[in-house]
């Protein structure tokens, strides 16, 4: 841990991630998406990585089968004593039954006084739980009541036809929309945001089935810019590009977007199964959007152990 900074060089780490995604087959920016939610950029992450081990905010972690009681209680008195870094212990237990094997992970060492004592100093990053009249009524107060009509129409959609209904936490801007999982990993391909602008995310389904194919992409943006008010170059393919939630003031314009939407989902594949990596089910409440918890928002949860003995930069 004191040596972290020596031997774990963010560019080394990020270097060595890069390469395992591409011995894999897999998008390194798609991945990052998943574990931190589609408003963080990998620069912008590799940052804070580079922040944690420089601050020391570095969770450490003992891993066995077994964790003898000696060993619980030195955890527990280095987890006291140490800040803002964490020394914790996970009991890896193995249970088979019926031709069955499971290991079942147990974290040991977080006592309440060692989570208060560290949560004054170095800590996550300040969250909001937004949900849909939050981000709303923030539209509301921007654009107006012709705009709000709009994007709400837009969160009906949501509901109806996502897998997820995704939530950022960041303390002052909000943001909202459909997230879909296909092929093991989710994309996003819009979200409303609460400063009165619309993202299409088309950065974020490349590399996903069916739209990472450009042709696909290119044929989306078509129909996108077919709506009046909506002008995106080409240049946007690949990027995340805004459209003004204003736009959407007039019912045709978001009828349009709407079926366009609704185009977009016929062409995904059917969910269930491995194609969705999970089998989500559609979020069909009928309330208020429920706040679904996404991997930004775990920043406080233990980390998978899969070493002996480890230290490792904190989540971002």
């Amino acid at each position: 841990a004191a040596n972290s900074v020596v031997y774990w060089p963010v560019e080394d780490l990020r270097a060595r991630f890069e390469a395992r995604c591409e011995a894999e087959d897999l998008q390194a920016g798609a991945i990052l998406q998943g574990l931190t939610g589609p408003e963080l950029e990998a620069d912008m992450f590799w940052t804070q990585v580079r922040t944690n081990l420089q601050a020391g905010r570095i969770r450490m972690l003992f891993v066995a089968d077994r964790i003898p009681t000696e060993l619980r209680r030195i955890v527990e008195f280095l987890n006291g004593q140490m800040q803002p870094a964490e020394v914790l212990a996970v009991e890896l237990r193995q249970y088979e039954g019926q031709g069955l094997k499971t290991l079942v992970p147990i974290v040991l060492g977080q006592t309440q006084e060692a989570a208060q004592k560290k949560g004054s100093g170095i800590g996550p990053r300040p969250t909001r739980v937004w949900n849909e009249e939050s981000v709303l009524a923030e539209i509301d107060a921007k654009l107006g009541p012709g705009a709000v009509a709009g994007a709400r129409r837009m969160a009906d959609w949501t509901r109806l036809h996502a897998d997820r209904v995704h939530f950022n936490t960041h303390p002052t801007w909000g943001s909202m929309g459909p997230m879909f999982a296909r092929g093991g990993q989710p994309f996003y391909p819009f979200l409303i945001h609460s400063d009165g602008m619309l993202g299409i995310y088309f950065q974020y389904m490349i590399g996903r089935p069916v739209f990472g194919a450009l042709e696909m992409r290119q044929d989306l943006l078509r129909r996108l810019n077919e709506i009046p008010g909506v002008s995106l170059s080409e240049s946007a393919l690949t990027k995340r590009p805004l459209v003004s939630l204003q736009v959407f003031a007039s019912k045709p314009a978001t009828d349009q977007f709407l079926a366009v939407m609704d185009w977009f989902v016929e062409q995904l594949p059917p969910r269930g199964g491995a194609a969705n990596g999970g089998g989500l089910s559609p979020a069909t409440n009928r309330g208020p959007l429920p706040a679904v918890q996404t991997p930004e928002q775990n920043d406080d949860e233990q980390a998978a152990p899969d070493s002996t003995a480890m230290a490792a930069p904190d989540h971002v």
